[in-house]
């Protein structure tokens, strides 16, 4: 055990880093700002509904009479569990320390999922420690990870499920099998279309024959089982949901689905369309993007500030250089079986929120941390097995510096306009 920690110590004091920045960033914005004591529910903060979390969600009352209800049903569920032992354990809070309360349980659940990230880069991809931490310092130091981490919403959540659950996708044993049904759950249940990503997921992770190459019935079986899986997970989502309290109001209103396809989509032309794809998948993923103030949006016509798909010189570089990393490192992986499942994962999205689709494309940020870790494992292949180039880490390391530095000037205009706003 202390052997395990030795050869850790690095990984350790860097959550033991994460652990003290964020918790100090909660204890700032407690102390001098109303951030969470929010007056109303919507759209305050990049398209976030961090006031309807903390008013509505959380509540001792369960929450079912929104669409928020059908697409995050089970967390839902949880959110009224969650605040029901809150007040059994505290009291009556105020709405700061009970906000306070979700965004903390968020900082955990969101530093597990660094130790999975941590797992796959040097137990699957065999990084070197020092490059592992490089890439995880990407991650957690990115715009979308701070923000959605330290606002009570369900995208962060979110990926901590689909990464652990990739993790599971390459352990393959029984235990695994079973972890990866109940991650299923989870990820249908806290947004109910990632259960569609995490089956793709599942589906095409890669699989090793045991004689070396694979015969017909191995293939089958395999097959069989992923679908066994997927079959047995979306079972036991419905199941759940329809024993909990929510599923009655789940199951009379599964037509909200259908109709959030047209409500959410938008019309770019052609080159809003790569403009918005562009900076929503490369650009406000990581670094603080140009911003605009108090844009009435469709569910609130009060103060707002919004990324829009423009940067500065410095952001436009580095964004060239995420860019060339994650192309050269899919040239050279191009046969390397890790790279389908992040892969898919980018095509889904880019299918989903860009193309002819273009679900939410106006609001991309909202949906980086359901690929982020994506394009952080692709790149990541740039080290696999123990590999290290000094024009690739530099590059790597160039990125990092760049995005903290960009990242806190613009959390510094933030701070201004937080404070103006509460």
């Amino acid at each position: 055990m202390i052997a395990k920690l030795k050869e850790h110590k690095l990984f350790i004091g860097f959550i033991l880093l994460c652990t003290a920045v964020y918790a100090s960033v909660v204890m700032i914005l407690l102390k001098k700002t109303g951030i969470y004591a929010p007056t109303y529910s919507y759209d305050r903060y990049f398209s976030l509904d961090d006031g309807s979390y903390s008013r509505l969600i959380y509540s001792t009352k369960l929450y079912i009479n929104s669409g928020q209800s059908i697409r995050h049903i089970l967390l839902i569920q949880f959110a009224n569990y969650f605040t029901l032992m809150e007040q059994f354990i505290f009291g009556k809070l105020s709405l700061e320390m009970h906000s306070v309360l979700i965004v903390s349980f968020q900082i955990i659940i969101f530093l597990c999922s660094l130790i999975y990230l941590y797992k796959i880069l040097v137990e699957i991809y065999k990084v070197k420690t020092m490059n592992s931490l490089l890439i995880l310092g990407i991650y957690t130091f990115s715009v979308s990870n701070m923000i959605f981490t330290l606002l009570p919403e369900s995208f962060s959540l979110s990926a901590a499920i689909l990464v652990t659950a990739f993790y599971y996708m390459h352990r393959k044993n029984w235990w695994a099998s079973t972890l990866l049904i109940l991650l299923g759950v989870l990820a249908g249940g806290v947004t109910i279309t990632n259960i569609v990503l995490w089956a793709v997921m599942l589906f095409v992770s890669p699989e090793k024959s045991k004689t070396g190459k694979f015969r017909l019935i191995e293939f089958l079986f395999l097959i069989g089982k992923k679908v066994l899986i997927i079959t047995s997970a979306v079972a036991l989502l419905a199941f759940v949901i329809w024993v909990l309290p929510v599923g009655e109001y789940f199951y009379s209103n599964l037509d909200w689905l259908a109709a959030q396809p047209e409500r959410f989509t938008v019309s770019f032309s052609f080159f809003e369309m790569i403009k918005h794809t562009i900076f929503g998948f490369f650009g406000s993923t990581s670094l603080y993007i140009d911003t605009v103030l108090d844009v009435p949006t469709a569910f609130s016509s009060g103060r707002t500030i919004l990324f829009v798909p423009s940067g500065n010189i410095p952001v436009l570089m580095l964004m060239g250089i995420w860019i060339i990393l994650f192309i050269v490192s899919i040239y050279k992986n191009i046969r390397e079986p890790l790279l389908l499942v992040p892969m898919v994962v980018l095509i889904y999205n880019f299918l989903l929120h860009s193309g002819f689709v273009q679900f939410g494309l106006n609001e991309a940020f909202i949906y980086s941390l359901h690929h982020l870790f994506a394009q952080v494992l692709i790149v990541a292949l740039l080290f696999k097995n123990n590999k290290d180039s000094k024009i690739l880490t530099s590059m790597v390391a160039v990125y990092f510096v760049g995005m903290l530095i960009v990242n806190i000037i613009g959390f510094t205009d933030l701070w201004s306009y937080i404070t103006s706003f509460n």
